[in-house]
């Protein structure tokens, strides 16, 4: 990993104070492990990380976001995309060709000591999430708080539980989202969120 020595390196995830700080987190300590020195390391969340990733030699995320980041490949921004990365063992896969950026992806994934699912779903309703769907899904996702449930349409993510937020999404048929679970509850959340969504929406 010598190479990314004074190279500038940018962790995006759905939620910038929470999953993103995590990732960097992991990243660092991966960094430290081989003696890698980076010029820079931060986190920010992928709303951000869209417009900034041109700026950084280097962008981390979930491979549920690495689409968002087409223009920065294209002006030279290497993109690596982590499997679930706050779930140590559900991460077995190396970099796939990327050795010669970073020795082995598990090593920064095995680093995240929280538990986070990630899936995507394109919306079938006719009428998109309006006020009704949007107030039971609202309840779903707090049903399980303090569990953390985020829904992401276009880089812009907002928590499930807050109906207004929701509702701001502008969430319409054929739009597609991207929904987050992150704590003790995760594999029960996730299931109860995505039955919602294939039988209400």
């Amino acid at each position: 990993m010598a190479n990314l020595d004074n190279k500038k390196l940018l962790a995006c995830c759905a939620n910038g104070a929470g999953s993103s700080l995590m990732m960097e987190k992991a990243i660092d300590k991966v960094m430290k492990k081989f003696n890698v020195k980076p010029a820079e390391l931060r986190h920010c969340p992928v709303s951000e990380g869209k417009s900034a990733a041109r700026n950084y030699d280097v962008l981390f995320c979930a491979r549920t976001f690495e689409k968002n980041f087409e223009d920065a490949k294209k002006a030279g921004t290497v993109v690596i995309p982590l499997r679930n990365v706050m779930s140590a063992p559900r991460n077995r896969a190396g970099f796939e060709g990327r050795r010669s950026a970073v020795r082995d992806r598990t090593e920064i994934e095995k680093e995240g000591n929280t538990v986070m699912i990630q899936f995507s779903y394109t919306i079938r309703d006719e009428l998109g999430i309006h006020a009704r769907p949007a107030g039971q899904l609202a309840k779903v996702a707090k049903s399980f708080e303090p569990t953390v449930i985020s829904i992401t349409k276009e880089g812009k993510t907002v928590k499930a539980s807050q109906l207004m937020k929701l509702m701001g999404l502008a969430i319409k048929k054929g739009h597609e989202i991207t929904i987050t679970v992150e704590g003790e509850r995760e594999e029960e959340a996730a299931a109860a969120m995505k039955k919602f969504l294939e039988e209400n929406l």
